[in-house]
């Protein structure tokens, strides 16, 4: 092989594009990479750096980050809720080989690294539609990993010596290697960690039962879903006849609610499907004959129906809170409903005001009226004491009413009124009116 000089400046890295370049690339891997190549998983961007002259000097693969990875979980401080919405943005350097005869060249390398580096979140953007924030990659133990330390990568870890295995497992074949990591870009590994949204977060369809509760670094209070439970709610159920625990029907209530369920039907049949491993995680009982089984859809409607509403939305707040669920919002709905199959003896119906996250399918608080048409007055307790800063806020027409929008007002609000519904936005950016609105 060549071994004439190289003008690091001039080099170039680029995306393979072409067939024929892909089919190259491959080969050169297969033959010269020490662990060979089969192939990468997920999203994935290869490239090639490249001379004046457009001779290779070095193949680099970019795909999927590592799904599960304690050391680098640790080293960002997201939640695994935060994980699932954000893993996308995490990428791995799966390969990177200095092809024969350039091994030798100084600062080659962490040339090529760099340069690789400095695109690659734009490059991710217009392929997948999404920017990446860290870049990963392991390194064996008998290496030094030099040329990721010369161009801002630290050294973060190490692995647990696992694989991933096709059936979505793990195998233990003890190879630890160690684990290095840059952030794209100035605060990108606090972004991964924001407890706000982010625009790049992909949604929640399904949580596994391991991530349902997590410990709190920041509340001096028991996290455990349970112990949640035990905590705040109470349970009204005579001793006698107990055949479970109220954290295991409340716990199952809340995942399968999380898991995309709206029914007690829906998330008994949900429960059904978990395994036994699962089933005894949230709290499940082994009975005779080593059969675990879960509650049926009448227990979770009895449990609801002897539950105080005030505390199991308490719980799930302070819940959803601690395990990184994030509950803020742009968008809220106000409205009052009459709750049906509660009128009593002389015929009056239980009536609650709501303020709704319309986004996330998620209550942000409630409170109790005597009828539907004190609505209208109980409306101005609810935003006292909920934060509507940076909101949207819809509420039917009979609030458009001077009083009601003179504290909206007052709290920096910013209206537009409409025949149906009223919108408000709440920012401390906005030209808020002076006077309430007529």
């Amino acid at each position: 092989m060549s071994t004439a000089p190289i003008n690091l400046s001039a080099v170039v890295v680029r995306p393979i594009e072409e067939a024929t370049e892909r089919v190259r690339w491959q080969e050169e891997m297969r033959r010269h990479h020490p662990q060979g190549f089969r192939g990468m998983v997920g999203e994935q961007i290869s490239y090639v750096a490249v001379d004046e002259r457009g001779c290779w000097l070095a193949c680099l693969g970019w795909c999927a980050a590592s799904r599960h990875l304690e050391d680098r979980e640790a080293w960002i401080g997201w939640t695994p809720v935060q994980r699932q919405q954000r893993l996308h943005l995490v990428v791995n350097n799966a390969r990177f080989l200095i092809l024969p005869g350039r091994e030798g060249v100084a600062n080659l390398a962490s040339r090529i690294l760099g340069l690789n580096a400095k695109r690659l979140s734009d490059d991710w953007q217009a392929r997948y539609g999404h920017p990446v924030l860290l870049a990963e990659t392991f390194v064996e133990q008998d290496r030094l990993g030099s040329c990721y330390r010369a161009c801002g990568w630290e050294e973060v870890g190490q692995t647990k010596g696992f694989q991933r295995t096709q059936a979505d497992g793990y195998r233990r074949h003890g190879i630890v290697r160690r684990y290095f990591a840059r952030p794209l870009g100035k605060g990108a590994r606090a972004r991964l960690s924001r407890r706000k949204p982010l625009p790049e977060d992909r949604p929640l369809r399904r949580l596994s039962p391991h991530v349902q509760a997590m410990p709190s670094n920041d509340q001096a209070v028991l996290s455990g879903l349970y112990a949640l439970i035990q905590e705040e709610v109470t349970d009204a159920r005579q001793t006698s006849g107990r055949r479970y625990r109220l954290g295991t029907i409340l716990g199952l209530l809340i995942a399968g609610i999380l898991a995309g369920e709206r029914t007690c039907a829906g998330i008994a049949r949900w429960a059904h499907t978990l395994t036994t491993s699962q089933r005894r995680q949230l709290g499940c009982i082994m009975r005779a004959g080593g059969k675990v089984p879960v509650p049926s859809a009448n227990t979770y409607r009895y449990i609801l129906q002897d539950l105080e509403p005030g505390q199991l939305e308490h719980l799930v707040r302070r819940w959803c809170a601690i395990t990184g669920l994030n509950i803020d919002t742009t968008t809220i709905a106000i409205d009052g409903k009459v709750l049906r199959g509660s009128a009593t003896d002389d015929g009056a119906a239980c009536a609650q005001l709501n303020i709704y996250d319309s986004q996330r399918d998620v209550p942000l608080g409630q409170l109790a009226i005597a009828q539907k048409t004190t609505e209208v007055t109980a409306i101005r307790d609810l935003i006292d004491h909920h934060d509507i800063e940076d909101r949207v806020i819809t509420m039917d027409a009979a609030h458009t009413n001077r009083t009601t929008m003179t504290a909206m007002v007052e709290k920096g609000g910013s209206r537009c009124a409409s025949s149906k519904a009223i919108h408000l936005v709440f920012s401390t950016g906005l030209n808020t009116p002076s006077t309430p609105p007529a």
